[in-house]
C-alpha cells in the first residue's frame, strides 16, 4: 500500500466498481501503528478504508471524495486538531456522516463541549469485536 510524505495510506482494497459493498469508513489516528490495526481489523470484516495520521488531510479527503464515507472513525488526542474539532468539521460538509471518537485519555464528558457530537465514544484498548460492534451498531441507525 502507497504512502505519501505524511503517512497517509491510499486504498488498496477498492473493488473493481470503486464501490464497496459495505460502505467507506474513514480511519483519523497520528499514531500510525493503532490506525493500521483498526484498519486490518475493518478490512477483514469487509470494508473498505481509508487510514489518514493527519486530521487536516482526512478533512480534504472528505471534501473531494467520490464514494461518501459512511462513517468517520477519529482518535480524540491529535496535534493540530482534535477528533471532536475534526468531527465538528465533518459534519459542516456531510451532515449524516456517522461518527465514533475514541480515546484513552477523556471519557465521553469530553463531548459536550462541543457542538457537533459523535454516535458513539470508545474507551481505548478495546477489543477488535467490540470496535466491529460499536461500528456496525452505528451503521445500523441509518
Amino acid at each position: 500500500m502507497e504512502t505519501d510524505e505524511r503517512g497517509n495510506r491510499s486504498p488498496s482494497n477498492l473493488p473493481d466498481s470503486g464501490v464497496s459493498p459495505k460502505g467507506l469508513i474513514l480511519i483519523v489516528d497520528d499514531e500510525s501503528q493503532i490506525g493500521e490495526v483498526v484498519e486490518i481489523v475493518l478490512n477483514e470484516k469487509g470494508y473498505h478504508t481509508q487510514l489518514f495520521s493527519d486530521p487536516e488531510v482526512a478533512l480534504r479527503f472528505l471534501t473531494e471524495a467520490q464514494e461518501r464515507p459512511l462513517l468517520l472513525l477519529t482518535d480524540f488526542l491529535m496535534p493540530e486538531m482534535n477528533g471532536m474539532e475534526l468531527i465538528e468539521q465533518c459534519k459542516k460538509i456531510q451532515p449524516d456522516l456517522k461518527t465514533i471518537l475514541y480515546s484513552g485519555n477523556v471519557g465521553e464528558e469530553i463531548t459536550q463541549y462541543y457542538p457537533a457530537r459523535p454516535d458513539r465514544v470508545l474507551d481505548k484498548p478495546f477489543h477488535p469485536n467490540m470496535l466491529v460492534a460499536c461500528i456496525e451498531a452505528v451503521l445500523a441507525k441509518r
